[in-house]
């Protein structure tokens, strides 16, 4: 099962969405062949009939927002506000007393940055 893929394309043509669609779902199938049983396909069908598939400006995808309109990439707006609690939590312990940031939140916050 392939999921979270995400094409990301700068189109002047709505021939050249088209294409990648199309080559997108190929690449997808090459990697992942289809299962007779289509409710096992790599391309869930129940995912493209609730529209995951299909083309956005805007688009949420592994706890990002992409915004093709903007050509930004943002942490989706609950996963910033915690972020932004440990992130203060860190310099006012730091401040205060020395309280070592433990290394595994640590890595998982800087991986997100």
């Amino acid at each position: 099962y392939a999921n979270n893929f995400m094409s990301l394309i700068i189109p002047t043509l709505l021939n050249q969405v088209k294409h990648v669609a199309n080559t997108t779902m190929y690449g997808i199938h090459s990697a992942f062949p289809p299962d007779k049983d289509y409710t096992k396909d790599a391309i869930s069908f129940i995912k493209m009939l609730k529209g995951d598939g299909e083309f956005a400006l805007v688009k949420n995808l592994i706890e990002f927002e992409f915004d093709g309109d903007k050509k930004t990439m943002w942490l989706e707006p609950a996963k910033h506000a915690v972020m932004l609690v440990t992130l203060h939590w860190w310099i006012r312990a730091g401040k205060s007393t020395y309280q070592p940031i433990p290394f595994k939140e640590f890595k998982s916050i800087v991986a997100k940055l």
